[in-house]
């Protein structure tokens, strides 16, 4: 980034745009940050004492902070991003933080069945793509892209990882032994709840774990 700029918006309130907004407001002290979300409040996904915590650390910087809730950049003119409320707010750098839209451009040409609504692609309980296409069970599909209901985490890609590895090992022994029953014998990804830590500037964060959460100063 230009680390000469006066202001910064961030568009999206998650927890990448809330790291972010952190990192900026303790690293820049002279910079004036604001956050654009199109929900009630941020981190929508977190426990409201994470939320509580969060938003507390950010407003310690008020008189370089705005949030703006419950809106939509509408229009861009210069430096100047309005909102769906009517807000006019200068940023001389924007941050889109609005989550993850996966890049299935590879799969719309041979399986384009197995894209869903979103984008995400549609697996099996073993990652194997689910589509009608024939020898598809070769497929395998992992990380961000899958159509399971969890935080896009570098863990949760390590747990696939290891579920895609096993798999092609199952596949393969199968296929030397000329045995046709490995579908049965393949294992299953089951998603579960992962802790995840939320950094907010150089020394304090919050560490979720479903519903239990810990602030402060993270080791």
């Amino acid at each position: 980034m230009d680390v000469n700029c006066a202001s910064v918006v961030i568009i999206g309130g998650g927890v990448v745009g809330v790291e972010l907004a952190a990192e900026l407001l303790e690293t820049f002290p002279t910079k004036r940050v604001s956050i654009i979300t199109s929900a009630e409040t941020l981190l929508t996904r977190s426990p409201p004492g994470v939320v509580r915590y969060c938003l507390r650390f950010l407003e310690q910087f008020s008189d370089r902070f705005a949030l703006y809730l419950n809106c939509k950049v509408k229009s861009v003119k210069g430096n100047v991003y309005e909102t769906t409320n009517g807000d006019q707010v200068v940023g001389d750098m924007a941050y889109f933080c609005t989550g993850i839209q996966p890049n299935v451009s590879v799969f719309r040409s041979h399986f384009e069945d197995s894209i869903k609504v979103g984008g995400w692609v549609s697996v099996r309980p073993s990652l194997q793509l689910d589509t009608i296409v024939e020898n598809s069970s070769v497929v395998f599909v992992a990380g961000d892209l899958i159509d399971v209901h969890e935080e896009k985490l570098a863990q949760t890609a390590q747990a696939h990882a290891s579920v895609v590895a096993s798999n092609i090992m199952r596949l393969e022994a199968t296929r030397r032994s000329r045995r046709s029953r490995a579908s049965g014998q393949l294992v299953e990804y089951r998603t579960t709840l992962r802790p995840m830590l939320i950094s907010m500037g150089k020394y304090e964060g919050v560490l979720v774990w479903g519903s239990l959460f810990f602030t402060g100063l993270i080791p």
